[in-house]
């Protein structure tokens, strides 16, 4: 109901009541939007015009032209690396960052290998560079890590074709920097 509802007949059919509750309605709206957005700062997810603030806190400087999206993952992966690094944290960033759930697979030769998994076989192109930056960022130094990257075996575990990635209009390019996603549903 309207704040325009609220006041009684008699009042509303006054020209000048009815315009000043128009200019009061028009004017609590546009204050609980600018509340709205001032809410969505609060959490990286929504933030837009306070991503400077946020990147200040954590004391990072975005490349010049990242985008939104990057600078979010970005901000995301350094509020995590507090604390100790475990494979849950690297898992929990990875996830974070790419929106896919991530297993982390702990080798015997002093590294490990970050897997990807999603409800479908499939390849996906992430932000491998950010991603392997914020990996760095928080693993211990002397191990070292690997992204579950593209081979054959991998290829043809995704169920892919030629055809799909000529329907994809995947370049040789794109394919070397894809990144398959293991599927967890059979």
């Amino acid at each position: 109901m309207e704040n325009r509802e609220k006041v009684p007949v008699r009042y509303r059919k006054n020209a000048q009541t009815a315009a000043l509750l128009d200019t009061l309605g028009l004017s609590a709206q546009q204050m609980a939007d600018l509340v709205e957005d001032v809410k969505k700062q609060f959490f990286i997810e929504t933030a837009t015009w306070s991503l400077p603030l946020w990147e200040q806190q954590v004391g990072i400087a975005p490349p010049t032209g990242a985008t939104e999206a990057s600078r979010r993952s970005a901000l995301k992966a350094r509020l995590l690396a507090g604390g100790n690094t475990t494979a849950d944290t690297i898992r929990d960033m990875a996830t974070a960052m790419t929106g896919y759930a991530a297993r982390v697979i702990l080798n015997d030769d002093y590294s490990f290998t970050l897997e990807f998994l999603g409800e479908t076989d499939d390849l996906v192109e992430l932000d491998l560079s950010g991603l392997t930056d914020s990996v760095n960022l928080i693993s211990p130094a002397h191990l070292r890590f690997i992204i579950a990257g593209l081979t054959w075996e991998r290829f043809e575990a995704v169920n892919m074709t030629w055809a799909k990635l000529e329907n994809m209009n995947m370049t040789w390019e794109r394919l070397e920097e894809s990144v398959p996603i293991v599927g967890t549903k059979q």
